[in-house]
């Protein structure tokens, strides 16, 4: 398992590796077809959903780049 914030180390360990990451499709449009396959995924699969937020330090609360 591998967790990181970047994608440049995630791709670089899957090349290596037989370790797949899940992402939106939308990311493929950017990779190198030659380097990098497309399993889709269709049909009735339940997905899990999540609810995402933002937390960021108080101390920046009303710089112009929060609000």
């Amino acid at each position: 398992m591998l967790r990181c914030q970047h994608v440049n180390p995630i791709l670089k360990t899957i090349k290596s590796s037989d370790m797949l990451f899940i992402t939106p499709q939308g990311l493929m449009d950017n990779l190198e077809p030659e380097k990098y396959a497309l399993i889709k995924v269709e049909g009735d699969l339940k997905r899990h959903e999540i609810k995402i937020t933002l937390a960021y330090n108080s101390q920046y609360m009303n710089s112009a780049k929060f609000n």
